[in-house]
């Protein structure tokens, strides 16, 4: 932990200073293993930043080597390369793989693809159940859509017993996080009396 704050001092530092400068100091702590380097240098590549152009290959390169290490985020943005197919081919078991092992770590965005990908049987075993159970996991964190998709889970019945009640307080705080789908359905159950 020190060492993350030392770590983001320095670039902190170095961003005053010009950009140059950030650029090599992050390239060399991500040279040197540094998985939280390695991780923000994925990213600068697979979004363009500090005056490197947008690359998904050598994004995926970066993220691939922090994921190694378990560095969440990393496995995340790597799962949506394969996901995607950004860096190359579309590879679902791969998505699925890497956000699975960010999503148990707490990685919300990852948790709500694998619903997603449960949802759909995507790289997995379509499984209703394994979706909502990812989905509750990052609604709890606040995640709008992973609440959006407990409503249409409740509504529909899938992976849950069919329960408009519970479905309309799912649409109602994705509404409240600034979903506006979830504020559409929350009306349409509240015409109907829910």
């Amino acid at each position: 932990m020190l060492l993350m704050v030392a770590l983001t001092t320095c670039i902190a530092q170095a961003f005053a200073q010009d950009e140059t400068t950030a650029l090599s100091i992050l390239r060399q702590k991500a040279e040197q293993g540094d998985s939280w380097g390695q991780d923000l240098l994925g990213t600068l590549y697979y979004f363009g930043g500090l005056g490197l152009k947008q690359d998904y290959v050598e994004a995926a390169k970066w993220f691939r080597l922090s994921a190694r290490q378990g560095y969440a985020e990393a496995e995340y943005f790597l799962g949506r390369e394969y996901y995607g197919g950004q860096a190359g081919e579309q590879n679902y078991v791969e998505a699925a793989k890497w956000f699975r092992l960010a999503a148990e770590q707490g990685h919300a965005a990852a948790q709500f693809n694998l619903g997603v990908m449960y949802s759909n049987g995507q790289g997995v075993k379509q499984d209703s159940f394994a979706a909502v159970k990812w989905y509750q996991q990052a609604a709890a964190q606040g995640s709008a859509e992973a609440q959006f998709n407990l409503g249409v889970a409740c509504t529909n019945g899938n992976g849950v017993e069919k329960n408009l009640k519970a479905a309309k307080e799912w649409y109602q705080k994705a509404c409240d996080n600034g979903l506006q789908r979830g504020c559409s359905q929350y009306r349409i159950l509240e015409q109907k009396g829910f």
